[in-house]
């Protein structure tokens, strides 16, 4: 798996983000997962076409979603190369239609630890 981003949700420091959703990808069976955040476009290549999935986190997905953003390319690189992506977000305030657009398996909410955790279970449970 490729997890890409940091979460900045309300009241959720960015690293217990990043542990919880990880506790729950563990939980559901999805262990393996590697932290490529800022990887260039060589490396990320590679990882994506190793990866069963990429999971981006996001403050919120409408920002995200603009065509300039770190969010917009690796979901379209993971697109084109079949990878399933997912989308953890701190709010989910974005355009249903540009999420199909960017072919996003699940948009999941996550506001606290608990949520992360979560989001990472159903994520694993879909994999």
């Amino acid at each position: 798996m490729l997890i890409d981003g940091i979460l900045r949700a309300p009241r959720l420091a960015d690293a217990r983000a990043l542990a919880a959703l990880r506790e729950g990808l563990a939980a559901g069976g999805a262990a393996n997962s590697v932290l490529a955040t800022g990887l260039a476009p060589p490396e990320l290549e590679r990882a994506l076409r190793e990866a069963r999935a990429l999971i981006v986190l996001a403050p919120a997905l409408r920002g995200a979603l603009a065509p300039s953003t770190r969010f917009f390319e690796l979901a379209t690189r993971a697109r084109q190369g079949g990878v399933p992506a997912f989308a953890v977000v701190g709010e989910d305030d974005g355009d249903p239609f540009a999420a199909r657009i960017l072919d996003l398996q699940r948009v999941l909410e996550a506001r606290s630890a608990p949520a992360a955790r979560r989001a990472g279970g159903t994520i694993a449970a879909l994999l």
